[in-house]
């Protein structure tokens, strides 16, 4: 059976409330993301597919879905734009390709578009995921435990622009607008999706809740 995607803040708000529910069946296994028809498994991040595994005539990938393999992701979300959907400068489409609680793989979503990047992330406990940009593109980072200065998780080379949106999965967060989590006190946030209004102040984390 097959998907078309839909809106990506949406699906990841039914997700987000399943895996809560289901956490305690989550698949032990890990997995990566399948794209065509088993014609590639990615593990990491890719910020160009069609550079790292071209297809033969230039044409691209609109199906994919989640396998068990040996590296543990969750769900993945795919864009039609290179670098997770930031460097283009026009509008980004994307969608979720989820694992399935009870199995550990997924059913194959057809996207509209092509799927150029991709990001994965492991969602077995509670964790922030924090974005660089809106709708959950550009960088990204997930922490499971307090951070007290998000820039120094991201690599010296890449840019980064603070945070524009959030993906919370559990638990409860205090977001600090100074590092080693000194006030101000930003926002308390638990689990659910947001997108961000001055969110480049944010620069440290606490995990204050399971």
């Amino acid at each position: 059976m097959q998907h078309t995607a839909s809106d990506l803040r949406a699906q990841l708000n039914s997700f987000n409330q399943h895996i809560l529910v289901a956490s305690n069946i989550m698949s032990s296994t890990s997995n990566a993301l399948i794209l065509g028809d088993d014609a590639v498994e990615i593990y990491d991040p890719t910020s160009d597919i069609a550079q790292e595994y071209p297809i033969v005539g230039g044409a691209a990938y609109t199906k994919a879905r989640v396998d068990n393999t040996d590296y543990p992701k969750s769900f993945y979300i795919v864009y039609d734009k290179t670098h997770y959907g930031t460097r283009e400068g026009m509008a980004t489409r994307s969608a979720l390709v989820p694992q399935d609680p009870s199995s550990g793989s997924s059913e194959t979503v057809v996207t509209n578009f092509p799927i150029v990047s991709c990001q994965g992330f492991d969602v077995r406990d509670p964790s922030i995921i924090l974005f660089e940009h809106p709708d959950f593109t550009g960088n990204s980072m997930q922490y499971r435990s307090s951070r007290r200065n998000i820039t120094s998780s991201f690599h010296p080379n890449d840019s980064w622009n603070g945070v524009s949106s959030i993906i919370i999965t559990g638990g409860t967060w205090n977001l600090y607008g100074a590092k080693n989590l000194k006030a101000p006190l930003l926002y308390t946030l638990t689990k659910g999706t947001y997108r961000m209004k001055g969110g480049d102040e944010v620069q440290s984390v606490e995990r204050i809740k399971m």
